[in-house]
Parts: C-alpha cells; sequence; structure tokens
C-alpha cells in the first residue's frame, strides 16, 4: 500500500471528479499530511541535513500543487512530465534539482521505478574562470564596513562556504591556532575543520565582541547590494563563492594535495586513499594549513 494511503482519511477520500469544498479541504489535507511524512522521511530515513530537505519538499510541493485535487496516491508520469516542463527551459542545475526531488519522493511512495524514468539533464562542463590573486586584493579594498572586511578574508582564508561563515560564533574558532568548526558543517556535509589565517583572526578582532553571529546580521540581500557596490568602485566581479574557488586554486598552487583541499572546504573525500588512509587529525591538518602559508593581502 502507498505511503500516501495512511494520513486517517477514507480510501477513495479526495479522489471524487466533483470539485466541491469538501473534495478540496480532503485533498489539502492529504497533500499537508503527506509533505510532512516525506520530510521526515528525507531527515530521519535518509539522515539528510534540513536544507536538503527544504528544497526536496519545496520542490515536490509544486509538483503536488500542479496536479490540483489529484490525490498524490494517483500521481502517474503524465504529471511529472507537466511538473518538469516548467524547468526545462531554465537553468540546467535547476532541472536537475527538480529530478532529483521527484526521485526521492516516487521512492518515498514505492514507485521507485517511476521515477526512474526521468533522466538527469547533462550539462555540459564548463570550465570555471578563477579569479586573480591580484584582483582578490583589489576587491578588498571596495568595502567601507569592518564586518564585511572581515567576513571576506574569512572567506578567502578558510574556504567555507558564504552561509557557514556568516553564521560563525566566537566559540566556533580557536582564535589562537586559527581552526574553525563551524556547527552547520559538521552536521550537513560530515566533514572536516578548517582554518582562517592571521590577516582574517585580526579583522575578527576588531569586531566588537558582543555581535553573535560574529560578522552581525548579515542578510544575503544587502550583503548582496554591498558587494555589488565594491565591484564597481574596483572594477572586479567576485561573488563570495568566489573566494571558496580562488581559496581551493590558490592552495593547489602552494602545494597542498586535493584531499586536503577537499578537506579545508568540507567536502567529503572521495577516494580511498583520502577515506581510508589520510590523516585528518587537527595537528596535521594546521601543519598543512601553516605551510601553504596562504595570504590574501600580501
Amino acid at each position: 500500500m502507498l505511503r500516501v494511503l495512511t494520513f486517517g482519511l477514507e480510501p477513495g477520500a479526495g479522489f471524487e471528479p466533483a470539485k466541491s469544498d469538501e473534495t478540496f479541504r480532503k485533498s489539502f489535507i492529504e497533500k499537508e499530511a503527506i509533505l510532512k511524512e516525506f520530510r521526515d522521511y528525507i531527515e530521519i530515513d535518509l539522515a539528510r541535513a534540513k536544507k536538503t530537505a527544504d528544497r526536496h519538499v519545496a520542490n515536490i510541493k509544486r509538483l503536488l500543487d500542479s496536479m490540483g485535487e489529484k490525490s498524490p496516491a494517483l500521481i502517474e508520469p503524465a504529471d511529472i512530465r507537466e511538473f518538469l516542463k516548467s524547468y526545462k527551459n531554465g537553468n540546467l542545475s535547476s532541472y536537475e534539482n527538480a529530478v532529483k526531488s521527484v526521485r526521492v519522493f516516487t521512492r518515498f511512495l514505492g514507485l521507485e521505478d517511476l521515477g526512474k524514468r526521468f533522466k538527469f539533464p547533462r550539462i555540459p562542463f564548463q570550465p570555471r574562470r578563477v579569479p586573480s590573486d591580484k584582483e582578490v586584493r583589489r576587491m578588498f579594498y571596495g568595502f567601507d564596513n569592518l564586518d564585511d572586511k572581515a567576513l571576506y578574508l574569512t572567506l578567502a582564508s578558510s574556504g567555507l562556504r558564504y552561509g557557514e561563515a556568516v553564521n560563525l560564533t566566537r566559540e566556533d574558532i580557536n582564535f589562537e591556532t586559527g581552526m574553525v568548526l563551524p556547527k552547520s558543517r559538521s552536521v550537513v556535509k560530515s566533514a572536516h575543520i578548517t582554518f582562517v589565517n592571521s590577516e582574517a583572526l585580526d579583522a575578527i578582532a576588531e569586531l566588537p565582541d558582543d555581535w553573535t553571529p560574529i560578522f552581525g546580521k548579515h542578510y544575503k540581500s544587502k550583503d548582496r547590494y554591498r558587494w555589488q557596490i565594491a565591484r564597481e568602485r574596483t572594477g572586479t566581479w567576485i561573488r563570495p563563492k568566489d573566494l571558496r574557488v580562488w581559496f581551493a586554486d590558490k592552495m593547489g598552487r602552494l602545494g597542498v594535495p586535493d584531499r586536503y583541499i577537499d578537506a579545508f572546504c568540507g567536502r567529503v573525500p572521495a577516494s580511498v586513499l583520502a577515506r581510508h588512509y589520510t590523516d585528518y587529525s587537527p595537528q596535521k591538518l594546521k601543519e598543512i594549513y601553516d605551510a601553504a602559508g596562504l595570504r590574501v593581502l600580501k
């Protein structure tokens, strides 16, 4: 029996062809119930992060909304096909994420073969442009606020994701060693610690001690505006995620092995060597990080 038939509704409820208020109400309740159980399935059964669950639930809510009053129990290839059409002429990555959500949802329903008939798009490889060292330095001087500068240096010297960096508290950083362990990273990616360099530590030390998180109340919309101003002032085009790219590239140029760069960036090791034969102890990672001597402004 499909999961969608276990939410307290009588068999067949919500399936009537007449579109009465009662039918709509039962259909709405059924969809709300299945989305709740779907979220639990992702977070508990699959042990995925809340952010992943949020994305899948949002996509499937759009799918169920596109089905109108039709019960999720009666989902057909045509329903999924119609839903995916809205992504077809857009960003290929968005389409890929929609297909991922469909596959997880159909597996949740016990209809895994239905989801597998929808294939992932072929996304052509596009070499990523890495900002030059000179551009990274120039962009820094386009900011006015001290917290923006401290955040910039933190991103550039650590490989942290934007969301990991803006939520840092002082308890996440060892100011003697520079070691950083964001609370979100250990949950989201099951990955390793990273470090910030002395430039970032000095900038953070100048910020008010009572700011939580460290960089004050950063909001993406306001950050985007300030970064745009800095780009216009300096004639560069650098976004927060570009600093993560620059960090990985720079560490490679400084001789750091890929598996350690992956660790600093919070990526799960892929190779057998990286997973089973590499020392990821804090002492070893600090030794690797310090030996690289990464500098952002000099």
